[in-house]
């Protein structure tokens, strides 16, 4: 009998050719499709893909390709955030409408009215309920016809206090300072 070596090499291979194999010390032949019918066929993937499951059921692995706000960076899957980029813009939104926000790396979601709690008017600035924001002139003076006895009380003066004064008219201030002066 002739070693391997010694044989013509095949020109072509089919699943139905048989190979001879030892089964428990008597000489056999077995086909080479049921030789290679229980191991895993050979997986191809393009890079930057995935190997999964598309299709319910066993079978194969297949592959699974990455859609928008995915993407694999040194083996590791990571939400990459572009999958809001093609949103269109808005010009105005409405008190219910949700953010998506990170809270502490947490998504969350948050109602647009929220947002008005993290900001706060300041003197002479006022933000109505639709979220307009206006200011108004600050004054040194009290304001015409109003009463002095709606002001507050101060205990001491200084010299650069103001004095509320009517001036030809008009409502005036001048300095405590040069208010003996005159």
């Amino acid at each position: 009998m002739p070693t391997i070596s010694q044989l013509p090499a095949a020109t072509s291979i089919s699943i139905s050719d048989a190979l001879p194999i030892s089964q428990g010390g008597t000489a056999r032949s077995a086909s080479i499709g049921s030789l290679l019918a229980s191991t895993q066929p050979m997986i191809v993937v393009p890079t930057g893909s995935l190997l999964g499951r598309t299709i319910l059921g066993a079978g194969s692995p297949e592959q699974v390709s990455l859609g928008l706000g995915v993407g694999l960076s040194n083996g590791t899957l990571i939400a990459n955030g572009l999958d809001h980029a093609g949103f269109p813009a808005i010009s105005d939104f409405a008190a219910d409408a949700e953010f998506v926000i990170c809270n502490q790396g947490t998504p969350m979601l948050m109602q647009a009215s929220l947002l008005r709690g993290l900001f706060s008017a300041g003197q002479n600035v006022a933000i109505a309920a639709d979220g307009t924001i206006s200011a108004s002139a600050a004054s040194t003076t009290p304001e015409v016809g109003g009463a002095v006895s709606d002001l507050q009380v101060v205990n001491a003066l200084s010299g650069q206090d103001l004095v509320a004064v009517s001036h030809a008219g008009s409502n005036s201030a001048i300095s405590y300072a040069n208010f003996w002066a005159v």
